[in-house]
């Protein structure tokens, strides 16, 4: 007797072992959003009673350094920025801080498929690039059908080293990865830190949230266009090639 956690598609056979092993401890669901940020990820695991905030990012510190990752943290304010993926876990209070990082990062590795790798490996792209691509997409886009267009735009300012101008870099340099802005004003842009695109040419330094799918999947295989321009409108973004 008892209340179990049985997962869709199980057969009788795993349904039986799983009733013969008797009930287990309480499992506490935790949903992360598409495009979090890592701090937000960290007040999530606080929030539903896994630990403090400071424990996760202290364990998302000791995840990178404990794996040997050959990209550069010098400008980062988080070092696993991007690299946790957004989705809904079950986790139990006797888990470690450390298990459930490497649970989040694992899960972001096995999306990036041999496709994906050898994808990466054809645009001269490291995984880290990608992900910095993909959380820009993640941040800006207003609906899936416009990703890809996103992403071409992307691409098409890098390919001429025209700055990315994207205001969601402006926030999350302002507020060094934690305060969130809903607004940007012209003084912001005028701020001296890599994450601001607007002062700054090229990639900036690494995610500024953590793509979903969809995003990492748009920033692979973008779509060819001649667009350096999107504004906001009434169901999504319009594309342009000029400013006017």
């Amino acid at each position: 007797p008892g209340t179990y956690t049985i997962e869709p598609n199980s057969n009788i056979e795993e349904i039986y072992e799983i009733i013969q092993q008797g009930e287990q401890e309480e499992q506490i669901k935790v949903t992360f959003p598409e495009g979090f940020t890592l701090y937000q990820f960290a007040e999530k695991i606080e929030e539903k009673g896994l630990g403090s905030a400071e424990e996760f990012i202290n364990a998302t510190n000791e995840y990178y350094y404990s794996k040997n990752y050959d990209f550069d943290t010098t400008d980062l304010y988080f070092n696993m920025e991007g690299y946790l993926f957004p989705d809904t876990y079950l986790f139990t209070r006797d888990q470690s801080m450390e298990d459930i990082v490497t649970i989040l990062v694992s899960t972001m590795e096995n999306v990036f498929t041999e496709e994906y790798n050898n994808r990466s490996k054809e645009l001269n792209l490291t995984r880290h690039q990608v992900l910095t691509i993909a959380s820009l997409i993640e941040r800006e886009a207003y609906n899936d059908e416009e990703r890809a267009a996103i992403s071409g735009v992307i691409y098409n300012r890098l390919k001429v080293d025209m700055p990315l101008q994207i205001d969601a870099t402006v926030i999350y340099g302002k507020g060094e990865g934690k305060e969130h802005m809903t607004r940007v004003l012209y003084k912001d842009l005028e701020i001296d830190n890599p994450f601001n695109t607007y002062k700054n040419s090229g990639l900036l330094p690494g995610p500024i949230a953590s793509p979903g799918k969809n995003s990492i999947y748009a920033a692979l295989y973008r779509e060819d266009h001649d667009y350096f321009y999107y504004v906001l409108g009434d169901n999504g973004h319009v594309f342009s090639r000029t400013f006017d």
